[in-house]
């Protein structure tokens, strides 16, 4: 439907196959792959497409430990489950193998049916927060992925053009005061994309650097540096209009881009928010 025809390889499998043929030494990698979605009526395929020993669970769980092998060769691994019990299972799965880089969500087909569906990945990129808990409240907390984007609100009684003026210098003092990998601000776009090779922003790490006589540069004209293996990777955005809280002015938008460590957007998210306390009359 999407005319991507030239880029979609259909493969046939036969039990004893692995799924994902990516088992060779000289095989492609691939962008994603996908469980194929079961007929919306009756079953029109053969016994051997639509069963599997241990129903859907098993059956992904062989994708999770094909996964495990193949790893970064596959993007994203994706499935649809007929289940809510089957994605708690699955997400258990993920969890115990420490995949913590994962999204759920649901698809309603008609006003009753619904199905769940599972995607994973061993690569650092962070999808954004409505494709990784597209779930609402229909699963437990503790089944959902880390969350990949804050808003954090600037309250003082500013008009919207200083608070914007104030929330821009901020950030940008405080990012370009740190050992970024790389750093980039725009301004057009009200918005800034950052690399980072760990907690720079700790005191022991400061200290250490001060300590070796290390003088922190703006990494910000150098934007060809390789940022692909930097352990924590962000964005923020000032976000000119708050939809959910329209009289409170302008926000900051964190959002997660990079990395595996979940401590780490936490601790920079206290960071952030400490900057846009200063000056303030009231804590955000």
């Amino acid at each position: 439907m999407n005319h991507l025809e030239s880029r979609i390889r259909i493969i046939d499998r036969v039990a004893s196959d692995w799924l994902i043929p990516l088992h060779g030494p000289n095989a492609d990698t691939v962008d994603f792959v996908m469980k194929s979605e079961p007929p919306h009526s009756a079953c029109t395929g053969a016994p051997v497409e639509m069963v599997c020993e241990g129903g859907e669970v098993r059956f992904v769980e062989r994708i999770i430990s094909e996964s495990i092998v193949l790893r970064d060769r596959v993007q994203w691994y994706t499935a649809m489950l007929g289940k809510q019990s089957s994605l708690e299972v699955l997400v258990n799965v993920l969890k115990k193998h420490r995949i913590n880089n994962f999204a759920v969500t649901t698809f309603t087909q008609g006003s009753k049916t619904r199905r769940w569906a599972l995607g994973w990945s061993f690569l650092t990129r962070r999808p954004s927060l409505s494709a990784t808990r597209g779930c609402g409240s229909s699963i437990s907390k503790n089944m959902l992925p880390p969350v990949t984007a804050i808003t954090i609100y600037e309250h003082s009684p500013r008009a919207q053009t200083d608070a914007i003026h104030f929330l821009r210098k901020a950030l940008c003092d405080t990012i370009e005061s740190l050992d970024m990998r790389s750093w980039a601000w725009d301004e057009q776009r009200l918005r800034g994309i950052g690399f980072a090779e760990g907690n720079v922003w700790s005191r022991a790490y400061r200290r250490r650097r001060a300590g070796e006589g290390v003088t922190i540069e703006n990494k910000a004209s150098t934007p060809l540096l390789d940022i692909t293996a930097c352990t924590f990777g962000f964005s923020l955005t000032i976000q000119q209009e708050c939809l959910d809280k329209p009289s409170d002015g302008p926000a900051v938008i964190l959002r997660w881009l990079q990395g595996d460590d979940e401590s780490l957007f936490e601790s920079f998210a206290g960071v952030i928010r400490r900057c846009l306390r200063k000056d303030t009359t009231r804590p955000c």
